[in-house]
């Protein structure tokens, strides 16, 4: 088996489409890493020169002249010019400014200093009532601070009274023991190990299929047993999915230190909280999820007799770990039927259970006995597709597929 490892690493490792991958995508990585820098460097000259944004017209009318006190603390304002005019408005003419225009108009209409009311012209344009609200508050709180300095405070009672409620946003727990942690990652945890098991275990499948057609297989089953040939080429393409994730888990490491500015860093690990426990989780589900599709590919790869037959048979596996994909989808936000299925099923397994741990709080049996059931079906897998393997690897006929494939499975041997 150790030399079928070795044999496979190093065949991969010279391989020029192996070699050309793992440049190509170090490359984006870096790429990746420096577009702050790549934006600066082009915006450099724009930004020696002092930037002129045109602020936007907020109308006042104000007949009373209440607000004239506070219009040069409004005009503070980084994106809004305020206009006030002690004039009466005319609800027709500013209607129509309001809506072909785009205008944004304000009606003070309660003088009464206890209870100041000011109207805005609604547009029938669907202005956002965000922008709004913030114009509102804007004005609110110039108008809040102009009472508060006319009242004989002290400036720590001042700076009290002037103080706004504070919002932030929290984590929320949707049931109990599930907690939405992680949530940035988990579905990219997810696509990540997908992809990676589909590469990596085509793969497997062409490895096996290229040393059956150039008869390369017939000098190893001199040497060893079909078991430690399939294990063997299994492991063999494993190590060099390792050693090409590690080059590249490195080169982002690097890249992240080196060219991305620390604030950037910072908004990328914000809200991830990821302790050993769910880092050796998502390894484990990497590797059998992997070792799982690869065996199933390797059988598909024995049976095929010629290289123009790789494509289409592919094509069932292929499918199949789509619906394994697609179901880990569709069964993540539920806590039914679906969800228990999903994460049981061996096709799923790897997937919604990578996405499980990066975003919920699992008990200890809702952790460990999925990974049992993930451990068993891969065994068993290995086993099977040995027997398959040692039984079909030999045809160079009419391929065995189907219907025909299971009963050879079964087939006792003479």
């Amino acid at each position: 088996m150790i030399n079928v490892i070795k044999f496979t690493f190093k065949e991969l490792t010279k391989n020029k489409a192996y070699k050309l991958t793992t440049l190509f995508l170090v490359a984006l990585i870096v790429i990746f890493f420096n577009i702050p820098n790549i934006s600066r460097y082009f915006n450099k000259n724009e930004g020696n020169k002092p930037k002129i944004t045109e602020k936007e017209t907020i109308y006042i009318y104000d007949e009373n002249k209440v607000l004239n006190i506070i219009k040069e603390d409004l005009n503070k304002h980084q994106y809004y010019k305020f206009v006030i005019l002690n004039e009466k408005a005319d609800i027709n003419k500013l209607s129509k400014d309001v809506n072909d225009k785009n205008s944004i108009v304000y009606i003070v209409k309660n003088t009464d200093l206890k209870n100041l009311t000011i109207s805005n012209l609604k547009s029938n344009n669907n202005r956002s009532s965000f922008e709004n609200s913030d114009i509102n508050q804007y004005i609110n709180s110039s108008y809040k601070r102009y009472l508060i300095n006319k009242l004989n405070i002290n400036d720590n009672e001042k700076e009290i009274l002037s103080k706004d409620i504070s919002f932030i946003r929290e984590e929320t727990v949707k049931e109990a023991g599930d907690i939405n942690k992680n949530t940035n990652i988990a579905m990219f945890g997810m696509v990540f190990i997908f992809y990676i098991v589909l590469f990596y275990s085509i793969a497997v499948g062409s490895s096996i299929t290229t040393e059956k057609t150039n008869k390369v297989v017939e000098t190893l089953l001199t040497s060893t047993s079909p078991l430690n040939i399939i294990v063997g080429k299994v492991i063999g393409v494993g190590l060099t999915g390792i050693l090409q994730m590690s080059i590249l888990i490195i080169t982002a490491i690097i890249s992240s230190q080196v060219f991305l500015p620390k604030e950037y860093m910072n908004m990328l690990l914000l809200n991830i909280n990821l302790s050993p426990i769910i880092i050796l989780g998502f390894l484990y589900y990497f590797i059998f999820g992997f070792l799982l599709y690869a065996f199933l590919i390797a059988c598909v790869g024995a049976t095929v007799t010629k290289q123009e037959e790789i494509q289409q048979a592919q094509t069932p596996f292929s499918l199949l770990l789509m619906i394994g994909f697609y179901l880990s989808i569709f069964s993540s936000n539920s806590k039914g039927l679906l969800n228990t299925v999903a994460t049981y099923l061996p096709i799923s397994s790897p997937f919604i259970n990578t996405m499980n741990l990066l975003s919920r709080k699992l008990s200890l049996i809702d952790t460990l006995l999925p990974m049992l059931v993930l451990l068993i079906s891969t065994i068993i897998v290995a086993y099977f597709s040995s027997v398959l393997y040692k039984k079909v690897i030999m045809n160079y006929g009419t391929r065995i597929k189907g219907i025909s494939l299971l009963k050879e499975l079964f087939k006792k041997e003479d």
